[in-house]
This record gives C-alpha cells, structure tokens and sequence, in this order.
C-alpha cells in the first residue's frame, strides 16, 4: 500500500495542471501583483537580516569598549 512510481506521477501531474490552470487564468496585472507582493517579501526578509547583523555588530562593539545598558540608557536620556 506503499507510494509506488505510477502514484507519485500521477500525484504530480494532477498538480502540475492545477498549477498551470492556475496561470492561464491569470492575468498579466494578476501576475503583477503576485510579483510585487513576492518582491514586498524578498524586501522585508532582507532588510530583516541586514538589520540583525547590524544590532549584532553594535553589541558586540559596545562589548568589547565596555559600555553597559546603563550606560546607553543614561545617554539616552
């Protein structure tokens, strides 16, 4: 009862159409939108990385001169 060959082609080519179905009905402003929601979110999980590596570098810089919590706290004020 096991997956054999025959299931597993099969499972993939009633998906495969599902999916080109999919893109024959859309639309080039459809494709548009996908694009540019795809792009919001290649955006925000870079600037999500670079600024982690950043806050990262400042931490380990105010580590290694010996600056406390307190310290930034208090020059923030």
């Amino acid at each position: 009862m096991g997956m054999n060959i025959e299931k597993i082609t099969s499972i993939i080519a009633y998906w495969l159409s599902v999916v080109l179905a999919m893109f024959g009905a859309a639309t080039p402003q459809d494709f548009a939108a996908w694009f540019g929601v795809l792009g919001v979110c290649i955006t925000v999980a870079v600037n999500w990385y670079y600024r982690r590596k950043g806050f990262a570098l400042l931490e380990m810089q105010a580590r290694l001169s010996g600056i406390t919590g307190e310290d930034v706290n208090n020059a923030i004020r």
